[in-house]
């Protein structure tokens, strides 16, 4: 065979490699996205509209935690719906405990803010300033311990969230679970945002926690979110 041919036939060879790669990873990532909606339905039921958005970029202030989203929903977005994204490793840095009873369809990682575009939105992440949510923390399963405390979660800024407006009544510790409330309106279901990082007592009045919160999905490192249309 000529010397051209074979080199001909190896680049025709190299390239074809490329290509399978290219179309396996495809398929792994197509793979990865049904199964994500598949829970996502299993949790939420046959009603909502689940909208794929990618992140594209951040917001230009420093002030603010908040994502450019470029997504293919169309019209479908609206101001308020909530964004999940998968839950990372739930095991603790000891390795001790796992952060959820079972696994999670999502977390709850941020909100569509202002007026969305038919293919690009902002999203307001958890630790925005501006940013509040109803919340629930529960015990952790392995405490068997069986009561539930409401609380607001707020936004502090650079990642950072906090959980105020709990009573220290209630025996909150590190590990324990944090669920966004069910809202018809933009959360038809109960879903996880995180566990307590840090629980200690609200210097201006003693009787409440300062709770810190280690979100489920990193919002500072997302790449792609699930936006939840109830209807």
């Amino acid at each position: 065979m000529p010397a051209g041919d074979h080199k001909k036939l190896e680049a025709a060879y190299r390239q074809l490699q490329t290509e399978l790669a290219n179309l396996h990873e495809s398929k792994l990532a197509l793979e990865k996205h049904i199964h994500r909606l598949t829970r996502l339905r299993g949790h939420f039921g046959p009603k909502p509209i689940f909208i794929s958005a990618g992140v594209v970029g951040s917001d230009s202030s420093i002030l603010r935690d908040i994502k450019r989203l470029a997504h293919n929903g169309g019209d479908y977005l609206k101001t308020g719906q909530m964004a999940v994204a998968d839950v990372a490793d739930g095991k603790a840095e000891d390795g001790s405990r796992k952060a959820a009873v079972e696994p999670a369809a999502g977390a709850v990682v941020g909100r569509i803010i202002g007026q969305p575009g038919k293919r690009t939105a902002d999203l307001q992440l958890l630790s925005d300033r501006e940013f509040q949510l109803p919340v629930i923390i529960k015990p952790h399963p392995l405490r068997k311990e069986s009561w539930s405390v409401t609380g607001l979660l707020k936004g502090r800024g650079a990642g950072q969230i906090s959980v105020i407006r709990v009573p220290t009544e209630y025996a909150v510790r590190p590990g324990d679970l944090v669920i966004a409330r069910a809202d018809p309106k933009y959360l038809p279901a109960a879903l996880m945002v995180g566990t307590v990082g840090d629980c200690r007592r609200y210097e201006k009045n003693l009787v409440l926690w300062d709770i810190r919160v280690k979100p489920a999905a990193d919002p500072r490192t997302l790449q792609d979110v699930i936006i939840i249309r109830p209807d």
